[in-house]
């Protein structure tokens, strides 16, 4: 079943005279439910104006976005922010947590603005924290844990309403390489486990190994795509090899990481 389907995406920023910029050129893609995938590209190439896009946060000058079945570029007002907050989890470089919330409070604000029964809420928050290894630090604040827990609590506050989608953007930019180990195999895990279907665009070929789909974008096209077998490492190294076609220049091996 396919969860998400883009369909002739562009978007040009600039008009009226000005100079214009052609983010995205007519770009289609697919995704399968229960599928991880990942969206890499140089600086510029458009993936995160394609992320911005399937996440309902920009609108396409054309084409269309579809999360099954729903046409969210045809969606406003409250009608978006209801199917944004029901049925897509986000997670961003800078974790956006509240930090006049404790963790408790955060992970389980899209319950509450839900008005989800508290049994159900307590029900659900004991599942993920669990599964995340956060039940400890539940009562403790944003700014009074690592960042490493800060993401996993973003991850939590993504996935605990059951969206249809969880998409990341940059998720280990600001983490240091064990913290973005952790949180990929932890992705890993609920991309498997639970069956959670997530986008995500990455800069680092190491958190895109992770993936079972990477799709590679340059000058805001789809430029090639390939899919993970039964080795992390061979899949690893098929991610380098296409960077260095498109001139990205990464030289590490997963030997390098912790």
């Amino acid at each position: 079943m396919l969860i998400l389907q883009a369909r002739g995406l562009t978007k040009v920023y600039g008009g009226n005279h000005k100079v214009t910029t052609r983010a995205l050129d007519n770009l289609s893609l697919d995704v399968e439910e229960g599928c991880f995938v990942g969206i890499m590209g140089p600086s510029g190439s458009g993936k995160t104006t394609l992320l911005n896009l399937l996440a309902t946060i920009d609108r396409p000058t054309a084409g269309t976005v579809l999360v099954e079945g729903v046409e969210t570029t045809k969606l406003i007002g409250r009608d978006l922010a209801l199917f944004r907050r029901r049925r897509l989890g986000f997670v961003f470089q800078d974790y956006n947590l509240l930090d006049s919330l404790n963790i408790r409070e955060n992970i389980i604000l899209p319950l509450v603005l839900d008005r989800i029964d508290p049994e159900q809420i307590d029900r659900r928050l004991e599942e993920v924290a669990t599964s995340l290894g956060i039940e400890d630090i539940l009562t403790k604040y944003p700014y009074e844990v690592s960042g490493g827990q800060q993401q996993r609590v973003a991850v939590a506050r993504a996935i605990i309403h059951r969206p249809a989608l969880v998409l990341a953007d940059e998720p280990t930019g600001n983490l240091d390489s064990r913290s973005a180990q952790r949180l990929m195999e932890t992705f890993g895990r609920i991309n498997a486990e639970a069956g959670v279907t997530i986008v995500m665009v990455t800069h680092d070929p190491f958190a895109a190994s992770y993936c079972r789909i990477t799709y590679f974008i340059k000058d805001g096209r789809l430029y090639n795509e390939i899919r993970r077998g039964d080795s992390r490492q061979r899949f690893f190294q098929q991610i380098l090899d296409v960077l260095s076609q498109m001139g990205g220049g990464h030289h590490d091996t997963l030997a390098d990481r912790p």
